[in-house]
């Protein structure tokens, strides 16, 4: 996933491993085993970068809206925050959202952070391009 390989290659990976001398238990893998393992490490993944910005003092959205392939309106949220001593970036998520209006940005962050646990108290900024002045509401208490 690290290095976006697709995961048809997956079986043929694990078999590249077992000619390297690796003990591989796993073969033949199912496209449902492949894509069950690939939502667990990214869940694991995102519980990480939630963990520390729990921990952070305080940190910042990153917000910025697209449009996919199918004309989908999405949302991608990263945050910044310090760890140990030192300012991190990080993707959080990817959110399909109906629409672009500044409510329907804040109401998805808002939700996608809040039902994670992270304390909305210690936002202190807030990123984005080019977004409306009303994004700003008293629910999103970015400072």
């Amino acid at each position: 996933m690290k290095n976006d390989i697709p995961l048809d290659n997956v079986n043929t990976l694990l078999d590249l491993q077992r000619e390297n001398g690796l003990s591989m238990p796993y073969q033949n893998l199912s496209w449902t085993t492949i894509t069950e393992i690939a939502k667990i490490i990214s869940f694991t993944l995102h519980q990480g970068v939630v963990d520390e910005i729990k921990s952070s003092v305080y940190f910042a959205i990153l917000l910025d809206e697209s449009t996919d392939i199918r004309v989908s309106k999405r949302l991608s949220l990263c945050v910044r925050y310090v760890k140990g001593g030192n300012a991190v970036s990080n993707f959080l998520t990817n959110l399909k959202i109906p629409d672009g209006r500044a409510h329907t940005i804040v109401e998805a962050t808002m939700h996608f952070l809040e039902s994670a646990g992270v304390d909305m108290t210690k936002c202190v900024s807030l990123a984005t391009d080019r977004a409306s002045a009303d994004l700003f509401t008293p629910s999103m208490p970015c400072q």
